[in-house]
């Protein structure tokens, strides 16, 4: 697979997931400080994802233990 660089963490998970479509999966993995980054951008999608500004479906608490 291609790499595709991006400017930011935000931007790098946001592609990711893109490139993941709905029914695909995500690895994120780095040091403390990158995950610390990621887990900050995925919350923030989330939080989009409840007031409806994108399409994304992120998997909490009991629909990760399902998978």
């Amino acid at each position: 697979a291609a790499a595709t660089a991006c400017d930011s963490i935000e931007s790098g998970v946001r592609t990711a997931m893109d490139k993941a479509g709905k029914d695909g999966v995500v690895l994120c993995f780095g040091s403390l400080y990158t995950i610390g980054s990621i887990k900050e951008a995925l919350d923030q999608m989330s939080k989009n994802k409840l007031k409806g500004a994108d399409g994304w479906s992120l998997p909490t608490g009991r629909e990760r233990e399902l998978k």
